[in-house]
């Protein structure tokens, strides 16, 4: 679970032997002390170990991959955590390897382009999380207005400025996220396009309908069929264990 703050957003994630708790805050808006005094406020069960505090500075290596040496992970760049995309940032740079190194060789136009790519997927990442930040609806604190005024990537702004005219989520090569993601959130902070997209016309309204009810049931079903959370893991750990 994430829950937004006055100055920024904190998560609570349980676990088998516990629940993990956390907050991210803006220190332009935030001390320490008020921050460590939200999250323990917010604490149901007792807390097991001192909060430890981390301070961080977005960004990403100017070149993930240079001379001998390819930075992945943490080691490559750091983003805000609110969408939790270090490990697929992981899983991504891994790939890319796999691809662009078939044969264990490579030159410079290899590099090249895994630096490039690389480049591309972080600032895309980038401005999916910006998004949440800049649509928000919050009164009550200066941080989320500062938020809503401030400046953001022209890339992030012609993706904002494409859907509001044409109804459209402008696709970008190397975009971890995908256009049911942005749809989410421009639709879950009431940030809707001035028409809808001409293609809408192309599907007959009871066709769609069928699709959806259909969507529907069969979420509904596999629902009923599929096992407690809790059960899964008790499985899972006993099979692993065994």
């Amino acid at each position: 679970m994430a829950k937004a703050h006055s100055a920024g957003w904190q998560w609570k994630i349980p676990l088998q032997n516990r629940t993990g708790n956390g907050i991210v805050y803006s220190s332009k808006f935030c001390s320490d002390q008020q921050a460590l005094s939200a999250l323990t406020d917010s604490l149901t069960e007792p807390m097991l170990n001192a909060p430890k505090a981390l301070s961080f500075t977005p960004g990403r290596c100017k070149q993930a991959w240079q001379s001998n040496c390819i930075a992945i992970g943490l080691a490559a760049g750091f983003l805000e955590p609110l969408e939790s995309t270090s490990i697929a940032l992981v899983e991504t740079a891994i790939a890319r390897i796999q691809q662009l190194l078939p044969t264990g060789q490579y030159t410079e136009q290899t590099q090249q382009q895994f630096n490039d790519i690389t480049a591309l997927e972080y600032e895309h990442v980038r401005d999916f999380i910006i998004l949440h930040y800049k649509l928000n609806q919050r009164t009550d604190s200066a941080m989320w207005q500062y938020c809503r005024d401030m400046d953001i990537p022209p890339t992030l702004a012609e993706k904002m400025q494409t859907f509001k005219d044409t109804a459209d989520v402008l696709p970008r090569a190397w975009e971890m996220f995908g256009k049911d993601s942005w749809l989410a959130i421009f639709d879950g902070f009431n940030y809707l396009p001035e028409q809808y997209h001409p293609r809408a016309d192309n599907m007959p309204a009871q066709y769609l309908i069928e699709q959806l009810n259909f969507m529907q049931n069969t979420v509904a079903t596999l629902t009923q069929q599929t096992s407690a959370h809790s059960e899964f893991l008790s499985k899972f750990t006993k099979s692993a264990c065994s």
